[in-house]
């Protein structure tokens, strides 16, 4: 049953592979080009076969993507994610800051699984625990946009009066 997988695995990314080659390069098929190669760069990290991962050919392939359309958040995300398999934890974690600050209000989801590979980046890169991590995941989901405004209201009042005081001691 696991040579069958394999051998099914095998032709599927020889598929993928020569789907990208024959792609024309007009624009209209370079941005379904560019979003095949980061499935695919998402496939060549998270492969459950080890044999099957490559974490290089997908930086290779998710910074090509990312050159071809910087203001796409998934693009980034995925490019984040090879760099972390990559063992290019600063970068990563560089990559799916920026994804975050792309998303908007309606990609809510993606977000969220932005912030697990965040938070799979930071563990990686720190000492933090992984029950650490998991606890700050749930406060951030358990925050509603409510709690964030009256929270953002407070911590500006704060620092005008903080700002109010040096002021007036000059």
């Amino acid at each position: 049953q696991h040579e069958e997988a394999v051998k099914q695995m095998q032709h599927t990314l020889e598929l993928w592979n020569q789907l990208l080659m024959e792609m024309p390069d007009n624009r209209e098929s370079l941005v379904q080009k560019m979003r095949t190669q980061e499935a695919y760069a998402r496939i060549l990290c998270l492969c459950p076969d080890s044999e099957f991962r490559n974490s290089e050919e997908a930086v290779r392939m998710a910074t090509e993507a990312v050159s071809f359309d910087e203001s796409s958040s998934d693009y980034r995300a995925t490019l984040a994610l090879a760099q972390f398999y990559d063992g290019d934890i600063a970068d990563a974690l560089h990559s799916i800051d920026l994804a975050i600050d792309l998303r908007d209000e309606s990609e809510a989801p993606r977000e969220e699984a932005d912030q697990l590979i965040r938070a799979m980046i930071l563990h990686k890169q720190s000492s933090t625990s992984i029950d650490e991590i998991t606890e700050e995941l749930e406060k951030l989901a358990a925050e509603s946009d409510e709690q964030v405004d009256r929270l953002s209201a407070e911590w500006l009042s704060r620092l005008r009066e903080e700002w109010s005081s040096v002021l007036d001691s000059k």
